[in-house]
């Protein structure tokens, strides 16, 4: 696992995280039930916001977990992946109909 830094608690910050949502949807009534479409679309802008990198254990070729000797103390060689973005374009369109 990693290790902590608590003299640097809380002195970073990612960017703020923004995205523009649009929803759109029309209503028919009808005698004895109702039908709603819409088209909703999150993230129209495709912002791409900052992710934190990830810890994860190195693996041998055969999918053993690599451990290192740190001054008699036994520990699993770690590797940093880093984040991606999160953020992506999502569509959605949609039928309700009540009764």
């Amino acid at each position: 696992q990693g290790l902590l830094d608590y003299s640097r608690y809380n002195s970073l910050r990612y960017k703020p995280f923004h995205q523009l949502d649009l929803r759109v949807d029309k209503s028919f009534y009808f005698n004895k039930w109702s039908l709603m479409t819409y088209i909703d679309v999150q993230n129209i802008y495709n912002y791409q916001g900052e992710s934190q990198e990830i810890l994860v254990q190195e693996r041998d070729d055969k999918g053993n977990p690599i451990i290192f000797n740190d001054n008699g103390i036994q520990r699993y060689q770690l590797k940093k992946l880093e984040g991606e973005g999160s953020g992506t374009v999502f569509p959605t369109i949609g039928i309700i109909i009540e009764f």
